[in-house]
């Protein structure tokens, strides 16, 4: 049973990026803001560059949305989005295109 919990908590922050990706591409922008900001405090995803350009594209998602719903989710959005970009440029993200 520890072991199965210890496995479970070494995957359970990637899982997070990952379901904040497919949180956004869904539009759900609350999902995905919660799954992100856990994964950008977890020590195996928070240096991961993917994590960051993830978070910057989930947070200039909120700046840009007509919902008002989502708008209110973060102050200042853009501001953290650009920050997150500039973080996943300094773990060296490279744009799979």
């Amino acid at each position: 049973l520890i072991l199965s919990f210890a496995a479970y908590m070494l995957n359970a922050q990637p899982s997070n990026r990952v379901s904040a990706w497919n949180y956004l591409k869904s539009g759900d922008l609350k999902k995905a803001k919660e799954k992100i900001d856990k994964a950008v405090q977890h020590p195996k995803t928070k240096k991961d560059p993917r994590t960051w350009y993830y978070r910057g594209l989930i947070y200039q998602s909120i700046a840009t949305t007509d919902n008002a719903k989502y708008k209110a989710l973060a102050k200042d959005p853009l501001d953290t989005a650009f920050a997150a970009f500039e973080k996943a440029l300094k773990y060296n993200f490279k744009d799979p295109e």
